[in-house]
């Protein structure tokens, strides 16, 4: 039994699944880069919380459908002695650890927890693996503008987190680069030199201030650090 109750699940497709799912248009040494990027900022992130992280990638699985999957990894963790849940992916660049601790903090207060993420989705599901049966997830509309509002109908008065930019579209990386704040300097130089190469495929991004936008695409490539 694990004295720490609470495990972080970091569930995520593989580089090779998650290109042939949203590749954003971009090459795959491109999308490469930023699938990588994501996923060590991620796992950055998780580690500071100092909460035990779980890695399931999807050549890991077990399921015919995404809640399967997720419910068998629910499973998973509870059956390693972990009675509460953050589940997170790779998506969503303006998670903090800060948000990772608020979530633990609410669910040993005997909350559920949700993040809502621009899509009506989900960028964190906080469980209390005591308090519901994972089975219950089987029934929500996963990958849909309904998944949030079902879940907080099943969960009940969930602890709710202010809600992130999730990535799906090139577009939403557009859109987060242009109106937040939260994102670093290196990962916004990052994402910005990446778009740069589709933007040379004839797709084209604006933004507010055009000379900044230049300065970083006229950049090398940044560190792949978070």
């Amino acid at each position: 039994m694990s004295q720490n109750k609470t495990a972080i699940l970091f569930f995520s497709r593989t580089l090779n699944d998650e290109f042939h799912a949203k590749s954003f248009g971009l090459t795959r040494k491109r999308f490469a880069r930023l699938y990588q990027f994501f996923v060590n900022k991620t796992l950055t992130t998780a580690r500071a919380s100092g909460l035990p992280i779980i890695e399931v990638y999807s050549n890991r699985q077990k399921g015919n459908s995404f809640a399967e999957r997720l419910i068998y990894a629910l499973e998973e963790t509870k059956s390693n002695g972990f009675s509460r849940v953050i589940v997170i992916g790779n998506d969503s660049p303006e998670l903090t650890t800060r948000d990772l601790l608020l979530a633990e903090e609410a669910l040993i207060l005997g909350k559920q927890v949700l993040g809502k993420n621009t899509h009506g989705g989900t960028y964190l599901i906080g469980l209390d693996l005591e308090l519901i049966d994972p089975f219950q997830l089987t029934h929500i509309a996963w990958h849909s503008a309904n998944a949030y509002g079902q879940l907080k109908t099943l969960l009940g008065d969930a602890f709710e987190l202010d809600a992130l930019w999730d990535l799906n579209e090139l577009k939403d990386i557009k859109a987060l680069i242009i109106s937040t704040k939260a994102l670093s300097r290196n990962v916004l130089s990052l994402l910005i030199m990446l778009l740069k190469g589709s933007i040379e495929r004839k797709v084209y991004l604006r933004a507010p201030d055009h000379l900044v936008l230049q300065n970083y695409l006229l950049r090398g490539p940044p560190a792949l650090i978070c």
